[in-house]
């Protein structure tokens, strides 16, 4: 579809996902006389502007939406839609900037620059010790209950990139302390 689309996604399923400030639209494959179609939040949700679009344990798209909250959404063969609200007890009403969800099943957030963690629902929402560089990007690889993400970006060239990354972030789920490797 055509607009201005911010991520792209595809679910378990195979289904493909695509947010932004247009809405959420999805794409099956095994329909693909269908073409593109918009999910049906509006009839649902009182916004369609998704700040974050990432998959969910189950394999699910996980959104969130500008300052109204969080949702696990699936389309089934028939495109019925299903639409499962993430509770925010404990959470900010700010919007949420990052989103990622681990194989635990638990979720983590960025909201007002800090990080937030619901294990399982119906847990609350956890506030977590910040990442050291800031809060703008959240992702990495779980190992040992631990999450390493790449971080740091090295500054070189003329005009100046920011390509690499010059740190490996080292977190430690259990103890909620964060570790930097040397540069």
């Amino acid at each position: 579809p055509e607009a201005n689309w911010n991520q792209i996604i595809a679910s378990a399923e195979g289904i493909i996902w695509v947010s932004g400030h247009s809405g959420l639209y999805f794409f099956d494959p095994r329909k693909t006389e269908a073409g593109w179609k918009r999910f049906p939040l509006k009839e649902n949700i009182q916004s369609v502007d998704v700040s974050v679009l990432t998959l969910s344990e189950s394999g699910r798209a996980l959104i969130a939406l500008n300052n109204t909250g969080i949702f696990e959404v699936d389309i089934n063969a028939s495109d019925s839609a299903t639409i499962i609200a993430v509770s925010k007890k404990g959470l900010p009403s700010s919007q949420v900037t990052a989103m990622y969800c681990d194989r635990a099943g638990r979720i983590w957030v960025v909201a007002d620059n800090k990080i937030y963690r619901q294990d399982k629902e119906p847990s609350e929402w956890s506030s977590l010790t910040s990442l050291p560089y800031g809060n703008h990007a959240l992702s990495g690889v779980v190992y040992k209950n631990r999450i390493y993400t790449a971080e740091g970006g090295a500054h070189h060239g003329y005009p100046v990139k920011t390509d690499s990354f010059d740190r490996l972030l080292i977190y430690d789920i259990e103890n909620d302390y964060w570790e930097l490797s040397a540069p």
